[in-house]
């Protein structure tokens, strides 16, 4: 008998070395997919895991501004009544479990100039796949439109984001303008496909515009720069658009004195996702782009970059792109 149970205890141990990952220990029949290092109370957001105190719902008569190094909320246009003064205490997570580090790194000329190529993408291990390009340089306005897919046959609280955004190239990590689409975006109360305006991740803070729901069959973002000179624009107004309600949801807000110089034509984004059947059935293909450089000048839509963040689960990831479109297959 002791034998028997010594063998048990070492088959046991030998399971649980096999499944210490954060990935395989969630259930598959949980409607929570989330690793079991992330608390229960965080928020599932296309940044990852966030702490509820760490996630600003802005109005639309407001906007998001910094005053030293700490982004916070003021009212239009004089920033009067500022809210949301302190800086986020709470790590964020990664959809794998692991806390993502922030880049706080002050800006500079050459951190704005800078090509490199970056090892990770702007949401940490969160995105799968993504067309983006640098060859433009800084630009002061973007707008693309995009369908809506079908809803995914299996539905088990996962989240999937599709949208398409502005970067800088070197600090990734400090600010991303971005419409986006998402499947049952988490602290929406929309079941489905819904709209918001998002910016994250300065000293931690994720701010987004309020959500609207996306019944219909496309939508369409905006990214506009205002007040711009020498590449930089002081205020930026994200606007998330649907054309079936006619409805737009917009987030005024700033980007830290950076240029954004990379730029997304389409991302899909989806924490949790672990099976090919929880993503959408149907591909989603981005096109009528209107690009203009930091001058205002309108520039011709680049050819892009098709870049594969993640390859797990073992899906029909390819990126195909013609003229004026690019769709992401999954």
């Amino acid at each position: 008998m002791t034998r028997i149970l010594g063998v048990h205890i070492d088959i046991l141990a030998s399971l649980f070395s096999i499944c210490s990952s954060a990935s395989c220990m969630m259930s598959d029949d949980s409607d929570d997919l989330r690793p079991i290092t992330v608390p229960v109370e965080y928020i599932t957001t296309p940044y990852g895991y966030v702490h509820p105190d760490c996630i600003q719902t802005v109005d639309e008569d407001e906007m998001v501004q910094i005053d030293g190094v700490t982004p916070h909320i003021a009212q239009q246009p004089d920033g009067s009544d500022p809210r949301d003064l302190t800086a986020c205490t709470h790590p964020r997570f990664d959809s794998e479990g692991a806390i993502v580090s922030d880049d706080e790194t002050a800006p500079s000329e050459e951190m704005n100039l800078t090509n490199e190529e970056p090892d990770t993408s702007p949401g940490g291990s969160n995105w799968f796949e993504s067309a983006d390009s640098k060859k433009i340089g800084a630009v002061s306005y973007m707008h693309a439109q995009w369908n809506i897919p079908s809803a995914p046959k299996s539905r088990r609280g996962q989240r999937v984001y599709f949208f398409p955004g502005l970067v800088n190239s070197k600090l990734r990590a400090t600010t991303i303008l971005q419409p986006v689409l998402g499947w049952n975006q988490a602290d929406s109360n929309i079941e489905g496909w819904s709209l918001a305006s998002w910016n994250c991740c300065k000293k931690g803070k994720v701010h987004h515009s309020k959500f609207i729901p996306a019944p219909g069959s496309m939508v369409s973002g905006d990214i506009i720069g205002l007040d711009c000179n020498n590449g930089i624009c002081s205020k930026w107004r994200v606007v998330s658009y649907d054309w079936t309600s006619h409805r737009s949801t917009t987030l005024n807000t700033t980007a830290f004195g950076l240029k954004m110089n990379w730029i997304f034509g389409g991302v899909l984004e989806a924490p949790g996702v672990r099976k090919c059947n929880q993503f959408p059935p149907d591909p989603v293909t981005f096109s009528d782009f209107i690009i203009n450089d930091s001058d205002g000048r309108h520039v011709s839509t680049p050819s892009w970059n098709k870049t594969f963040w993640r390859h797990r689960p073992d899906c029909d990831f390819h990126i195909s792109s013609s003229g004026d479109r690019v769709t992401l297959h999954y």
